[in-house]
């Protein structure tokens, strides 16, 4: 089979006759580096070949000289003759030199000659070999194991479902990014699509939060923050500030408190979590008073005039304590219709 398929490919081609390198790959010396074209693994025994194109020849039987004799080889047909019959029985060969630019053409036209009863490759499709081929599971995995991969383990953040992947590759199934997964087990991404994922063996106690928020604070150094109730002294907790905003309160008047420039916001003070806080005052409604003065607000339209004993107070009455303050401080003219200031200054 051998010497007809050289003799029909050289007289085609108008090519030499393919270039046998031998055993053992000493005489790929004789083939220059960069050598681009088609080349073939062929079996001196049972005459089986497999066909393959490169645009470095000489490193590409390197390559595959290595992996044979590691037992890694992406080839399992030829991996098992390999371990069959020996490296002797095996020799390297040059087929045909070409341009890149038609190197799968070339192939495809060698692989073509070739029954399939006779060919290690494992697709028909030079250009994708494992195109219309259906890899068994097992396979994939003892391939993987071979190459050192291992098992990767899935942790829902919030359910603590825990699944188990013989391969990486699998995680496609359960519709993951793959390349994603790859970085939450190399540690460069804390989660991926609301899951903690590990190498089997290196799951962690010490779970990332499965509010994703949650988790982009934490890693920018977010801190827990309470705030109390000014008038009834209650404790209100969230995660990190900008959680606060989903019930109601301001987010950036939270941060002036924390840095002590406000000294209360939507009716509570604020302090981080893990620091100390100062003792509370005998009267929570006390402590909220503005500097103790009473707050006068007019309407605009109607003259009606609404009082209150501290600008907190007004929020009961569905008033904005914020746009409040503005008013009084000159920074805005009304707020909700009413024009506002300290009593004592009426």
């Amino acid at each position: 089979m051998s010497a007809q398929l050289n003799t029909g490919a050289a007289h085609r081609t108008g090519m030499q006759q393919p270039q046998l390198t031998g055993p053992r790959g000493r005489p790929l010396r004789s083939i220059g580096p960069g050598v681009v074209g088609i080349y073939r693994i062929r079996n001196g025994t049972d005459g089986k070949l497999y066909i393959g194109s490169s645009v470095d020849i000489r490193q590409r039987f390197y390559d595959h000289r290595k992996n044979l004799a590691a037992g890694t080889h992406d080839n399992d047909r030829l991996q098992k003759a390999w371990r069959k019959h020996g490296e002797a029985a095996f020799a390297f060969e040059v087929v045909e030199r070409c341009a890149r630019d038609v190197l799968h053409v070339r192939e495809q036209r060698h692989l073509d000659l070739v029954p399939d009863a006779l060919r290690y490759n494992i697709g028909p499709v030079a250009a994708s070999p494992t195109m219309g081929r259906v890899v068994p599971d097992e396979q994939r995995i003892r391939q993987s194991r071979t190459k050192g991969g291992r098992r990767v383990v899935a942790i829902n953040l919030k359910t603590r479902e825990r699944r188990v992947y013989e391969v990486m590759s699998f995680v496609e199934r359960d519709g993951f990014n793959r390349e994603s997964v790859q970085m939450a087990v190399n540690g460069d991404i804390q989660q991926h699509a609301g899951w903690a994922w590990f190498y089997e063996g290196e799951e962690r106690d010490d779970l990332p939060p499965a509010d994703r928020a949650l988790m982009l604070s934490r890693a920018q150094g977010g801190r827990p923050v309470v705030g109390v109730n000014i008038e009834t002294g209650a404790e209100v907790r969230f995660a990190f500030a900008k959680q606060a905003a989903a019930h109601g309160f301001h987010v950036g008047a939270i941060h002036h408190c924390l840095r002590g420039k406000y000294k209360s916001t939507g009716g509570h003070f604020w302090f981080y979590d893990d620091e100390p806080r100062p003792p509370p005052p005998a009267r929570w409604g006390n402590a909220a008073k503005s500097n103790g003065k009473a707050i006068v607000g007019t309407n605009v339209k109607t003259g009606e005039v609404v009082r209150f004993d501290y600008v907190n107070k007004a929020r009961e009455a569905g008033f904005n304590t914020n746009a409040i303050r503005n008013c009084i401080d000159g920074r805005a003219h009304t707020s909700q219709g009413y024009v506002w200031r300290y009593e004592a200054a009426a």
